[in-house]
């Protein structure tokens, strides 16, 4: 089995650090004398067979500063190579920790085989590896290592220490995670595997490898419902990543990083959804750029699964928070609970847990009522939409309400924390009064706006909108959040008269610039009303601008609605400015 503490194996890394000091200050001719098998030097036994290349073999040794008073070692001159490789019986775990002593070694020192499937790792200092083979084997992991010819130091030292082989029976997924009649879909080059082990507490486990194309478990639930199950996922390396995400009816992503064992609740509401669970793996460069490639690494992220249960009805976070229609994942073993206040029912969040909140619709306005009405300086909530980041701060007793747009595959990430926990651990996490979430179907903004001009926009959308002032939609922005700024910009061709109708509420303003320059208008209210300048002859860029005022707070959040815009051409103008016609 696998526990936590190999996460973060400080002694292990010490005792990697005392075995080069030792082993570095004697000849090689001391380290032949000393040498001792390799199964009794990595403390593997009969379950693990040992071989390694006739040229600059790996040798093993005792010494007192090893994990377990032995290692694997080989010493390299420039251009030279060697390798290691284990070979084990059946399905199971297997882990070890690489040592490397030169912090400026090139790509490519480490590398190994997988059943005769090259993967690359990286070569940053000491690191961990997990690895979970499937399968009845028997399964080869080579370790192969180079010296590159250009590099700096004259020799270099390779250690492999503390190397743990966990037999573990393969189950089918459904009794892996103890779901009976689930009828998992998997997908992906490396697929996900069930063992009877390696779980939570030791009990059964799903794990899905990083893969690309993604491994991939999917199951179809009918809600509302909530899906609750035991997440761990262990970063094995640096040199590569994979992408962990949680997919709910093929557009909504969650991502989810690393974590030790926790337990995470799904609600989801009425009808049928597919729930994807994916682990893609992929590259990066020395410039942190994601590079496309088809090897798949068995050096990343994996993810295990275990202990899933599928509660019936409406989930407990839904209902306290007057939300049947929530799509929503909680994560942590101490997540958040109902609770009376006010004579209503609302949810009270955990310090020690996190909310993501999804919608799979194209648009979804998510109206919060939330806050902690007994107590001020509760600490903060963040919010990340994707693409567009949210801080939400209660500094005083109250309720606060927050408006927040999810667009196509985003999500509202919330932790909970407090100004100061250092100081003031016992501060309350905000309360979850109620969600409102509002399903907008979405066009293009220059057919919401009417016009032969179709405007590029950063903020805006275009909606189907009942108060619309022509065709039932229109251009739309939402500012939820001081600093914010949503720009709808088109060129137009003069001599022209641009014309337009407009509104907003809240907070904001909606000011129109023309190739960079206020247009004089007379500002937008709360109703329709017209809006209409000339342009000179040539190309102009015209910028609709919604922004809060700078200076003047932000007390709520703001709208606005653009519609029927019309560019119509005029006779032409002697100079390039514009000029208010008829704003009314």
């Amino acid at each position: 089995m696998i526990y936590p503490n190999r996460l973060f194996p400080v002694r292990r890394w010490l005792a990697v650090a005392l075995l080069f000091s030792a082993t570095c200050m004697v000849g090689m001719a001391e380290v032949v004398s000393r040498e001792v098998s390799l199964p009794s030097a990595l403390d593997t036994g009969d379950g693990v067979k040992w071989k390694t290349s006739e040229e600059h073999p790996f040798m093993g040794m005792p010494d007192e500063g090893a994990v377990h008073g032995s290692s694997a070692r080989v010493v390299l001159q420039r251009g030279e190579k060697s390798w290691l490789e284990a070979t084990v019986d059946g399905p199971g775990n297997f882990d070890f920790v690489l040592r490397s002593d030169d912090i400026e070694a090139d790509s490519g020192d480490w590398e190994f085989e997988v059943d005769g499937i090259p993967l690359v790792i990286e070569e940053w200092g000491s690191l961990l590896h997990y690895l979970f083979l499937s399968g009845k084997g028997p399964h080869r992991v080579r370790i192969k290592v180079r010296y590159p010819a250009h590099s700096g130091s004259e020799k270099y030292a390779y250690v492999l220490d503390d190397v743990r082989w966990v037999p573990a029976k393969m189950i089918p997924l459904e009794d892996a995670v103890g779901l009976e009649g689930a009828g998992f879909l998997t997908g992906g080059k490396l697929k996900p595997a069930g063992y009877a082990t390696l779980g939570r507490d030791g009990g059964g486990v799903i794990v899905l490898p990083p893969s690309r194309p993604a491994a991939s478990l999917g199951m179809a639930i009918i809600g509302p419902c909530e899906l609750s199950w035991d997440s761990e996922i262990l970063r094995a390396d640096f040199g590569n990543f994979s992408i962990c995400t949680l997919q709910i009816d093929g557009v909504s992503s969650i991502p989810l990083g690393t974590h030790l064992w926790q337990r995470m609740r799904l609600t989801l509401p009425e009808g049928l959804h597919l729930v994807r669970w994916r682990n893609e793996d992929y590259w990066i460069d020395s410039s942190m750029q994601r590079i496309d490639t088809e090897r798949s690494a068995a050096a990343g992220r994996f993810w295990k699964l275990s202990n899933m249960k599928i509660s019936r009805g409406i989930s407990p976070l839904a209902d306290a928070v007057d939300a049947p229609d929530l799509f929503a994942l909680e994560s942590g073993d101490k997540g958040g609970k109902p609770i009376r206040i006010d004579g209503n029912i609302a949810w009270q969040t955990n310090k020690e847990s996190t909310l993501t909140i999804v919608d799979p619709s194209s648009l979804a306005k998510l109206t919060v009522r939330m806050g902690n009405p007994a107590e001020a300086g509760w600490g903060w909530i963040q919010a990340d939409e994707r693409g567009n980041g949210n801080d939400f701060v209660s500094e005083k007793p109250g309720w606060s309400r927050q408006v927040v747009l999810l667009r196509h595959n985003g999500y509202l990430h919330w932790w909970f924390k407090q100004y100061d926990t250092w100081w003031n651990p016992e501060f309350s996490p905000p309360v979850i009064d109620r969600i409102d979430i509002e399903r907008i179907p979405t066009l293009s903004v220059g057919a919401a706006m009417d016009g032969r001009v179709s405007p590029r926009t950063g903020g805006w959308t275009g909606r189907k909108d009942s108060t619309a002032k022509t065709a039932g939609d229109a251009a739309w922005s939402l500012i939820s959040r001081p600093g914010q700024k949503n720009i709808a910009k088109s060129t137009v061709t003069g001599p022209a008269t641009v014309s337009f109708w407009w509104k907003n509420t809240g907070s904001g303003k909606v000011r129109v610039n023309l190739d960079g320059a206020p247009v004089p208008l007379p500002e937008s209210g709360e109703t329709w009303s017209r809006g209409e300048f000339a342009v000179s002859a040539g190309n102009h860029v015209v910028k609709w601008v919604h922004a809060a005022d700078v200076g003047t707070g932000f007390s709520t959040p703001g709208e606005a609605w653009l519609d029927a815009l019309k560019v119509n051409d005029s006779a032409a103008m002697p100079h390039l400015e514009a000029a208010p016609v008829n704003p009314h």
